[in-house]
């Protein structure tokens, strides 16, 4: 998987953009301040914009590329960016984070992962904290990923926790780098760990 997007990374100047979530746009409406750990941060784009807004960030992925771009962009902005080139299913967290982030990363995970990297990212909330994730479902035209959720599969994960916003839709057509218009299928999920 590193290898892969490496080469992504390395062929485009930003394959994803340098345009933030519309998810993550709105973080600093239910919180302005605080830590934050972007899993799956990719070229760091929202981790770059939660530090603009002067959160405590790490962003986290597996792509060596990736980070390095991140960690140049922050310092041709002057900002303070915590990175680690990590695989999220084998990443000992050992902090807790008022945020985690996730934003079409889980997708990527094999099928025995998915819950045990789901309970991680919970456990290492702090409470009150926010966990904002999306994710690609069985809906997605593309089936070649290694887990796609299933309707309110990733909703159920948050059963106890209170769910702000949740949501699984079809996504406008959008080109990543130079690949061709599509769609996604996906889930979108903002929930608030109980106190």
């Amino acid at each position: 998987m590193q290898g892969s997007f490496d080469g992504v990374y390395q062929k485009h100047d930003s394959y994803w953009g340098l345009k933030p979530s519309k998810l993550v746009l709105n973080i600093p409406n239910y919180r302005k301040s605080g830590s934050v750990l972007d899993v799956g941060a990719g070229e760091g784009r929202n981790a770059l914009y939660l530090a603009s807004k002067g959160f405590d960030v790490t962003a986290m992925d597996i792509s060596t590329v990736g980070i390095s771009k991140s960690e140049q962009l922050a310092k041709e902005h002057g900002l303070t960016l915590k990175s680690q080139v990590k695989d999220i299913s084998r990443a000992r967290l050992s902090d807790t984070f008022d945020i985690i982030i996730s934003l079409g990363a889980l997708m990527f995970l094999e099928d025995e992962s998915i819950a045990p990297v789901i309970h991680k990212l919970q456990k290492h909330t702090a409470s009150g904290g926010l966990n904002v994730i999306t994710v690609m479902t069985k809906k997605n035209p593309n089936k070649n990923f290694p887990h796609l959720f299933n309707v309110n599969e990733l909703r159920n994960y948050y059963s106890d926790w209170e769910l702000i916003k949740y949501r699984e839709f079809m996504t406008p057509e959008e080109r990543h780098g130079d690949g061709v218009l599509h769609r996604h299928g996906i889930a979108v999920l903002l929930a608030q760990k109980p106190q």
